[in-house]
C-alpha cells in the first residue's frame, strides 16, 4: 500500500475537523483543490471566512439545467443509495426532496456566483456550463488549465480526460416532475440567463421543456 496515501487516509479520518486539519490535506507545492456541490449552500459569511483563512484562491463553478440537476441529485439521493427503481418511489418523496431548502439555495445560479465573485472577484471565477462539458469536454479542460495557469496536457491524455466517471441511473424525468420542478426554477434561470447574455446555455433549458409542453 502507498504509505503516503494511507497517512492521508489516517489524517483524514481520525484527525479533528479544523481549518488546520482541513488545510494539512492538500500539497501546498502543486496545484491543489477541493470540489463538492456543498459549497453551493455556503453563505456570503461562509465564504468570507474562507477568504480568510486561505487567501486568493481560483474559484470554479460549474451550473447545470437545474430541472436535470434535481433530477439527477434526486435518483442519487432516493434511488442509488436505497438501491430502489425510480417507479418505487413515490409521487409525495420526490417533491419533497425537489423542495429542500438548501437546494433552493444552490440552484439559484446568479445568487451563486454573485456570492463568490463579490469575496473573490470575478476575475478570479471560473464558470463551466454542464451543455459545454457534453459538447467538447477538451476544450473545456483546455480553458480550465489557462485559468489555473497550468500547463495545457498533451492529446494523448484526452480519452482519460473526457471519459464519464460517476454515471447516475439512467432515467428520464417524467412530464409532471419536469414541468413542475421548471416551474420553481423559470424565474431563478431568467435572471441567470439576464446576467450571462453571451451564454445561450441557460436560455435553452427554459425553451426545451417548454418545446416539450406545445408538442405535447
Amino acid at each position: 500500500m502507498n504509505r503516503e496515501k494511507l497517512l492521508w487516509d489516517l489524517q483524514y479520518t481520525f484527525c479533528p475537523h479544523t481549518d488546520s486539519w482541513y488545510s494539512k490535506l492538500f500539497n501546498h507545492d502543486s496545484v491543489s483543490g477541493d470540489i463538492t456541490p456543498k459549497y453551493c449552500e455556503l453563505s456570503e459569511s461562509d465564504i468570507l471566512e474562507i477568504k480568510k483563512i486561505y487567501g486568493n484562491l481560483k474559484i470554479v463553478i460549474t451550473v447545470r439545467d437545474p430541472i436535470e440537476r434535481d433530477w439527477s441529485r434526486a435518483k442519487m439521493n432516493l434511488c442509488k443509495a436505497h438501491k430502489k427503481k425510480p417507479s418505487q418511489i413515490s409521487h409525495s418523496q420526490w417533491i419533497d426532496h425537489f423542495n429542500q431548502p438548501d437546494q433552493a439555495y444552490a440552484n439559484d445560479y446568479n445568487a451563486l456566483y454573485n456570492r463568490w465573485s463579490k469575496v473573490f472577484g470575478r476575475e478570479n471565477i471560473h464558470l463551466i456550463f454542464f451543455d459545454e462539458i457534453e459538447k467538447d469536454a477538451w476544450q473545456v479542460f483546455t480553458e480550465l488549465c489557462c485559468f489555473l495557469e497550468l500547463k495545457q496536457l498533451p492529446k494523448t491524455y484526452k480519452s482519460n480526460i473526457i471519459r464519464p466517471v460517476g454515471t447516475g441511473i439512467k432515467n428520464d424525468i417524467p412530464e409532471v416532475y419536469s414541468q413542475y420542478l421548471l416551474s420553481k426554477h423559470r424565474e431563478k434561470i431568467l435572471h441567470f440567463s439576464e446576467a450571462f447574455p453571451n451564454q445561450a446555455y441557460s436560455r435553452q433549458w427554459i425553451n426545451k421543456y417548454d418545446k416539450k409542453t406545445d408538442n405535447s
